[in-house]
């Protein structure tokens, strides 16, 4: 054999090499998207994957105990950063592989690169895109940070978790989730776009990697959902490294860029491009803002809450007409209770434990809540008198007083361009 047989072999063995893992990443994608939910709740438009995800569950989880023989309890859907979406991830890539394979078989495969590449990276632009729209979104309005509930308020820090100590610090300042999800919106509308993609995804490496090492470092349950959308941004800078090579290393004009995408020629073909385009866009915006309209909510820190909602703290603990002293070491007593905007009834003892109850009904004049524990149920009536609230149950009548929380230190917005007033007092 010449060497000019040889290397021309070399270079078809190249060429189906890559035509191959064209294939495989396109299969991959494709699963991964129709086949995971988003952990962020599609108002509008509920995507394929509420529609898929069930069977690849199942697949998942077979997966998990007849080939991986895992034997301790699992979930069994595709909750964030559970098991079996770890193996369905493993699941989806041995599927693309053998899909991969399989393309071997098709004839001139090569001139369906193109396609195969076209198709995979709009499909990662739009999937980003939209994911960015709504967390970006949920962020303007203060939906996923939203401000900590009066019981995360007093609950001493070193007993929070690195989870909600991160979000209720989040939830402190929507100046700050505000920057957040503009930046996020900004990732959103440079990738729909095809001449501002490549911008978009370098800024989405940004902001993602800083999303994923918040999430692993404060144990946030979006680990591997955020790992991929960094993954995805990588892939589209990954697309046009030679041209950033040469802008940032060699620093001279950029490399002409490859024409992967197909070039509209007629009328029509421009037009319906830009409807279906139009279109598309229009249904992600519906879906990431029907929500807020819907519920005319566009800053969750203001919307109402419900009825008594708040902290309360006992003023007077009264059984069989006798006042019971506030001892520190007496479990028995309540110090505050605290009712939830998510009905909950949370009591803090006089050791500042607490204690979690579902709210059943709560209006003006009663109040019931259920012990998950136990299954028991308490019921009191309620008197309210201008800030005091007054909860009554046989020969027990608890006075409370609520609290303005306002007045913490916390809720407090200060800003200060010189530290000389800390300094002076």
């Amino acid at each position: 054999m010449n060497d000019k047989h040889f290397y021309w072999r070399l270079l078809k063995v190249f060429n189906t090499s890559l035509a191959v893992r064209q294939v495989h990443h396109f299969a991959f994608i494709i699963l991964y998207i129709v086949s995971v939910p988003s952990p962020n709740p599609k108002p509008f438009l509920n995507g394929i994957s509420f529609y898929l995800s069930p069977f690849f569950e199942r697949l998942a989880y077979w997966s998990a105990v007849e080939v991986f023989q895992i034997k301790t309890p699992l979930l069994t859907t595709f909750i964030s950063d559970s098991t079996i979406l770890y193996i369905h991830v493993f699941n989806i890539f041995i599927i693309a592989f053998v899909l991969s394979i399989f393309s071997l078989l098709i004839k001139n495969k090569n001139k369906y690169k193109h396609q195969f590449k076209y198709i995979t990276i709009v499909l990662i632009r739009y999937y980003v895109a939209a994911q960015m729209l709504l967390y970006g979104f949920s962020k303007v309005f203060k939906w996923q940070f939203y401000a900590p509930e009066p019981n995360i308020l007093y609950t001493h820090l070193g007993q929070l978790s690195n989870d909600i100590l991160y979000w209720s610090t989040m939830g402190g300042s929507r100046s700050y989730t505000i920057f957040g999800g503009v930046l996020e919106l900004l990732i959103a509308v440079l990738l729909l776009f095809r001449k501002t993609q490549l911008l978009g995804a370098l800024i989405g490496i940004g902001v993602l990697a800083n999303v994923v090492a918040i999430n692993f470092s404060y144990n946030i349950s979006v680990k591997l959902y955020s790992t991929f959308l960094l993954f995805f941004c990588f892939y589209l800078v990954a697309l046009e490294r030679k041209r950033l090579f040469v802008f940032f290393f060699k620093n001279e004009k950029t490399l002409p860029e490859t024409p992967w995408f197909p070039v509209w020629k007629t009328d029509l073909q421009i037009r319906t491009y830009r409807v279906l385009k139009t279109l598309v866009i229009g249904l992600m915006l519906l879906n990431s803002l029907f929500l807020y309209i819907s519920t005319d909510n566009f800053n969750d820190d203001d919307a109402p809450r419900s009825v008594h909602h708040g902290a309360y703290q006992v003023d007077f603990f009264i059984k069989n007409n006798d006042t019971i002293p506030p001892l520190l070491t007496d479990t028995t007593i309540w110090k505050r209770f605290f009712i939830h905007r998510k009905n909950y009834f949370i009591v803090q003892k006089m050791d500042n434990t607490m204690q979690d109850f579902e709210l059943i009904h709560l209006d003006n004049n009663s109040l019931s809540f259920l012990n998950p524990m136990t299954n028991d149920t308490s019921s009191f009536s309620v008197l309210q008198q201008n800030d005091q609230l007054i909860l009554e149950q046989n020969q027990l009548r608890i006075e409370t007083s609520k609290v303005n929380l306002d007045d913490l230190p916390f809720s407090k917005k200060e800003f200060n361009w010189t530290v000389d007033e800390f300094f002076m007092k």
